[in-house]
């Protein structure tokens, strides 16, 4: 279990999820593992970007700017807090 709470965990599974059929079928899954892991330089910069598109316009505004920075630091919280509770 990899716990990726409320905004980030949202945008991930928008991103992933390109068909937009409110699920993550077994190619768009590992597409997106693939492209984190393996992507090349542009492809990572484009997924960044669309993770943080949230209105998925092509742009990304100030309020999509601050609403994205304001969760990173609470998801980083909440994932050092389970992964100090499992004894990593």
């Amino acid at each position: 279990y990899f716990p990726l709470p409320g905004m980030l965990g949202e945008r991930l599974f928008a991103v992933f999820d390109k068909d937009k059929n409110e699920g993550i079928d077994f190619q768009e899954f590992f597409t997106g593992l693939a492209l984190i892991y393996h992507g090349s330089p542009d492809e990572k910069k484009k997924f960044l970007f669309d993770m943080y598109d949230l209105d998925e316009n092509g742009y990304i505004t100030r309020e999509e700017l601050y609403t994205m920075l304001t969760h990173i630091p609470a998801a980083f919280k909440i994932l050092d807090a389970s992964l100090h509770a499992e004894g990593h």
